[in-house]
């Protein structure tokens, strides 16, 4: 698709500020709320009238949308992979999501809630974490140890999707669903991101996923700090939100989508150039033929005239 217009005054900042300024104002307004507006033991509002909750609605379904549009707009580098490299920031995003994960995947199983969708999430969070590791250690070290071991990539995504699907695996009222319709959208957004995380760093995503990581990580960093605000607020008034309580790997999955951007950045792989197009074109204009051969075969086709 050809972009046209104003479009292509776009770049990767204007949509990371985009995304930071209707984040800032999301949080903003869920911070508030948590503090004098949610009741802890339902997760309604105690006031639906105020003039805050449609405003919150408003930004979280607006930052789905415009940022990944923006994305989609913007000419991205199409690298096919992120390159192995010494990232420090990042390996310390990967190693908080282990973390969180690991907890996150290992509570549920000494509850009362113990299920058997919650034992296979905490066997896919143990692997999770066993992968996000092995991303920690290769951006601590340089090594391309992540598309040697493609397949532990998968459990991070799978993870997300698990977890979000243990939200309906027990009784759920509309009083429920009303406190984690947040939380839900959030870990949708973070399976989305940990797939297309996955396909940047092995290399299997080709060309086309650049939008979509710069976009899903975006917004997931968005939602899960919004979605943690809850949490947060009931640690510090030392009230546990009955449906939402404090997790760590929302602010760990903030973080790391944050250090993941940074790291798509500052990529060092030179944009994808599609076999096809070298097929058509095999020959650059630095690559033609220089002129000298030409004037070489001259005085031979001289000599044969005069010969004849």
């Amino acid at each position: 698709m050809k972009i046209k217009g104003s479009a292509k005054k776009l770049t990767a900042k204007t949509v990371i500020v985009a995304a930071a300024v209707l984040g800032a104002l999301l949080l903003g307004v869920r911070c508030w709320q948590s503090f004098a507006l949610i009741d802890p033991a339902t997760g309604f509002f105690t006031d639906h009238k105020n003039i805050t909750v449609m405003p919150s609605y408003i930004l979280a379904v607006g930052i789905a949308l415009i940022v990944p549009l923006l994305a989609y707009l913007t000419p991205l580098s199409k690298a096919e992979y992120i390159a192995p490299a010494k990232r420090p920031l990042h390996a310390v995003g990967c190693v908080a999501l282990a973390a969180g994960i690991a907890l996150d995947a290992v509570k549920p199983l000494f509850g009362e809630e113990k299920t058997r969708l919650t034992v296979v999430t905490a066997l896919l969070g143990a692997a999770a974490a066993a992968a996000l590791i092995n991303c920690s250690t290769a951006f601590l070290t340089g090594r391309d140890l992540v598309r040697k071991a493609k397949l532990l990539m998968v459990f991070p995504a799978l993870w997300a999707l698990a977890k979000t699907l243990t939200y309906f695996s027990y009784y759920t009222s509309y009083i429920k669903v009303s406190a984690l319709l947040l939380a839900i959208f959030a870990d949708v957004f973070l399976m989305i991101f940990l797939f297309e995380y996955g396909k940047k760093v092995t290399g299997l995503g080709g060309d086309g996923n650049s939008p979509s990581y710069l976009a899903s990580a975006l917004v997931c960093a968005a939602l899960q700090l919004s979605a943690a605000a809850t949490g947060i607020a009931g640690l510090i008034k030392q009230t546990e939100f009955l449906y939402t309580p404090f997790a760590l790997y929302r602010l760990a999955a903030a973080l790391f989508c944050i250090t993941a951007v940074a790291l798509f950045l500052k990529n060092d792989v030179p944009d994808y150039v599609p076999k096809a197009a070298i097929e058509t074109h095999p020959l650059e204009a630095d690559e033609a033929p220089a002129p000298e051969k030409a004037s070489e075969k001259a005085p031979e086709e001289t000599e044969t005239n005069d010969e004849a």
